[in-house]
């Protein structure tokens, strides 16, 4: 018991392998490519003087939970500078794969990259936020691998995702019912088209809600193991690989899931590199003295104490944590974060939005999907808009109760961007989930309308 507590091995137990921070800095920069491919379409839309949400909206819109935190694309609200940021954004991507000055770099997609998303609150999700963090502790780790403050805060923030995650699934749909999974793959907002087959197997979702459960709330704890370490984070490593695997299979949310697994690399031991280079596969030679800073490591112990007392927080509801000031100070730093994947229970209501434009000749289309008007449920709800952004935002607005600024300044889009339309009216069409072997209801509200000049 003394040998396993001995000082040499719990500081192993936050070693992180050279290989594995080489690889996941790649991975990081191939990820931050594909995320500027991402948002490049919808500069105009959400980073303009020209879109919904401009600059002069987002200092005080109150369905932005980031107002008046950082960033720097408030220093203009062009399409050549928003744009010039997401090349610079590209370009620390490339350099972080080349393994150039990765702390610098890190540092520069990360400040790109919190810029984001105050920027943008209304239309995040779950990869602005996964991506910004992977960045922000990207800074903090040690080229030469090694166990320091760095490699500690960031297999503690790995822990904190799923720790949370997993205690927030409170709701006895997930502790009594076991049928956590099941609800979350009636949610169409995120499924894919042949997630539906699965209600034939009820059993088995009920298992994987099970599952699912006990990997988050206590999976993370072979990240810190004494006893044999890299076994445990090996274990950890496909167990939680292969749970974002099949979310990647059966739901549609874009980059997260990869990102995750982007940060799981992270916990790969020296011995799965050795083993790969017995087969010929050579990735570098590790090193294990870490990169003596003690700047470094000093603001990275605070911030991961930060980031615990941050997420408690929350997870108590403190109303601390609702404070606006602290809220600017959390978003500016890129350290707020929340980590309520479905919980405490998924949510029990679905719907969409359909955008009426009356033209000048009286016919009616969808002008959001610049389709004839339809009320029935699209194949595919998040494969129906021009872009996935869309769906991420005009989500948000569903949780902020169709807030009446944000929903009129979509018209008002709709107006400026479509000479033809003369008036808009707005309808959500509610998807109430019911319970396992019954019918899902739907119903029509009217939300707003507005004329064209």
């Amino acid at each position: 018991m003394k040998k396993m507590f001995h000082p040499s091995i719990l500081k192993n137990a936050f070693a992180i392998d050279a290989r594995s921070i080489r690889l996941f800095r790649i991975l990081l920069g191939v990820a931050i490519l594909f995320y500027v491919v991402e948002l490049w379409p919808v500069i105009d839309l959400f980073f303009t003087e020209n879109g919904i949400l401009t600059a002069e909206f987002q200092r005080t819109a109150v369905s932005n939970v980031a107002r008046g935190a950082f960033s720097i694309f408030y220093l203009s609200d062009t399409y050549g500078f928003a744009a010039s940021m997401l090349v610079l954004l590209a370009i620390s991507g490339f350099a972080l794969v080349a393994g150039k000055a990765p702390r610098i770099w890190s540092a520069v997609a990360a400040i790109i990259l919190i810029s984001i998303s105050n920027r943008f609150y209304q239309a995040s999700y779950g990869a602005d936020q996964m991506i910004r963090l992977l960045a922000f502790w990207s800074i903090f780790l040690p080229a030469r691998g090694g166990a320091n403050a760095g490699t500690f805060a960031a297999l503690a923030q790995l822990a904190t995702v799923y720790a949370f995650a997993g205690f927030i699934k409170s709701d006895r749909v997930w502790l009594i019912e076991a049928n956590g999974v099941i609800h979350a793959f009636k949610l169409d907002h995120f499924t894919r088209s042949w997630t539906a087959w699965t209600m034939n197997f009820p059993g088995t979702l009920r298992f994987s809600s099970i599952v699912v459960l006990l990997l988050e709330r206590f999976g993370w704890l072979l990240f810190f193991s004494p006893w044999r370490t890299g076994l445990c984070r090996f274990l950890a490593f496909v167990s939680f690989a292969g749970l974002h695997l099949v979310i990647i299979g059966f739901l549609h949310i874009g980059l997260f899931p990869y990102l995750n697994l982007i940060f799981l690399t992270l916990l790969l031991p020296a011995g799965f590199w050795e083993t790969m280079e017995k087969f010929g596969i050579k990735y570098l030679r590790a090193d294990a003295k870490p990169e003596e800073d003690r700047l470094l490591n000093g603001l990275a112990a605070a911030f991961s104490l930060l980031v615990l007392v941050w997420n408690l927080s929350v997870y108590a509801r403190a109303n601390w944590t609702r404070s606006i000031p602290v809220n600017q100070f959390m978003a500016s730093i890129g350290l707020r974060q929340h980590w309520a994947f479905y919980g405490p229970a998924p949510n029990r209501n679905d719907g969409w939005h359909v955008f009426i434009g009356q033209l000048a000749d009286g016919t009616e289309i969808d002008v959001l999907r610049n389709k004839p008007v339809s009320f029935l449920k699209p194949p595919s709800l998040i494969e129906s808009f021009p872009h996935r952004r869309w769906g991420h935002f005009l989500t948000k607005m569903t949780y902020h109760r169709h807030d009446p600024e944000l929903l009129d300044r979509t018209m008002e889009y709709f107006c400026k961007n479509d000479d033809r339309i003369r008036r808009i009216e707005t309808y959500y069409v509610l998807e109430e989930t019911m319970d396992v072997g019954e019918v899902d209801r739907l119903s029509r509200k009217w939300l707003m309308s507005r004329n064209c000049y």
